[in-house]
């Protein structure tokens, strides 16, 4: 009888795990929740950094606290889900903000990453400090990288609202400008300030009025092994490194017509000497700033768009969102589906160069 009733229990249909997977240039398959938290430093004080990850949608609408409006998709102190999912530090521009590149962090995070971004201190829209650049430039990295170690301690605490919620395997580095810069010391990079301070006494070029003078109070900032993969947009200052071999795998996304970080002067010798596999795509007619979504507080040259010559910022921007998303999927997701968008074919002919290095 016993035999009889264990042969007749219905045995209970496996429910198939959801898919969020979406195509990389449509949003992704998650709510976003974004949270404001403040950091220790443990230089002294504290950093603020700005989280987006995959939510529920039980949030309410963000309000990031700029002076200009967003089309924000994120859900303020939303409830998370899922995980783990891989992490993406990001590194803000020269007077820019940890909110600078909403458009992308929203992006990444609806396609299931945590992205954590930090406010460098002297060197935000709210707090810039020209006379303190120097040290700003040295004192970068390490910024990232104490919110890194804030990010894989809290999602190690029981009870912590990001208690399980990161692969600490899978950590990429994402920067605009400086950002790039920074992402360039904390991905591999080997920093020679000496160096770089004699070739902008020989060259100046754009970028020395950034790195030309770094001043240092201790050993130059050194990579950090937890960096696995490394986005670079708009990125310069190569020849303040004496070595850019261990950076790779890398993605760098740059704008043909950059007045900030000229392209054949700053971007293409910085993609020529990271490691490999190393990736690039050129935005024809793109500028520096559209890499943000600054062109609705400061209307730049570069963010006039089809008027004056240049790529439509907002153009600018989906293709950067899908083209990040695409590498980060790869690299950091193990998410075969994304490889479509990692080659010239998927790309308008008259709108984006392309080139990889294996």
């Amino acid at each position: 009888m016993l035999l009889f009733l264990l042969a007749c229990t219905p045995v209970p249909t496996p429910v198939p795990a959801v898919d969020r997977w979406r195509p990389a240039d449509e949003p992704g398959g998650w709510a976003v929740g974004v949270r404001t938290e403040q950091v220790a430093d443990p230089r002294g004080g504290e950093l603020v950094v700005e989280v987006w990850y995959p939510a529920s949608d039980d949030g309410a609408p963000a309000d990031y606290g700029l002076p200009y409006a967003l089309d924000s998709l994120a859900l303020r102190d939303a409830t998370p889900t899922g995980g783990p999912h891989p992490l993406v530090m990001f590194s803000h521009g020269h007077g820019g903000a940890r909110q600078q590149s909403v458009f992308l962090t929203e992006h990444l995070a609806s396609h299931g990453f945590v992205v954590v971004a930090v406010d460098h201190p002297h060197d935000t829209i709210f707090d810039y400090d020209e006379d303190l650049v120097p040290v700003v430039a040295a004192r970068r990295p390490d910024d990232v990288r104490f919110a890194l170690d804030w990010a894989l301690a809290s999602t190690a605490t029981s009870g912590h609202w990001l208690d399980g919620g990161i692969d600490t395997g899978a950590v990429g580095m994402l920067g605009h400008s400086f950002g790039a810069w920074t992402s360039l010391v904390l991905g591999g990079g080997v920093l020679d300030v000496e160096q770089g301070i004699a070739y902008c006494e020989a060259m100046d070029p754009a970028g020395c009025g950034i790195v030309g003078a770094i001043e240092l109070d201790g050993p130059p900032p050194a990579p950090d092994p937890r960096i696995t993969a490394t986005m670079l947009l708009a990125p310069g200052g190569w020849y303040s490194f004496s070595d850019l071999g261990g950076v790779g795998p890398a993605l760098v996304v740059s704008g043909s017509r950059d007045g900030d970080l000229p392209f054949e002067e700053e971007q293409r010798p910085t993609f020529d000497a990271l490691g490999t596999p190393r990736t690039l795509m050129v935005l024809e007619n793109g500028g520096h700033f559209g890499f943000t979504d600054g062109c609705a507080l400061v209307p730049l040259a570069d963010c006039a768009g089809a008027d004056d010559g240049y790529m439509e910022p907002l153009r600018m921007q989906a293709l950067t969102k899908t083209v990040v998303t695409a590498f980060a999927g790869v690299e950091l997701l193990g998410e075969p589906r994304y490889a479509a968008w990692l080659e010239a074919l998927a790309w308008p002919d008259d709108e984006v160069r392309w080139e990889a290095v294996d």
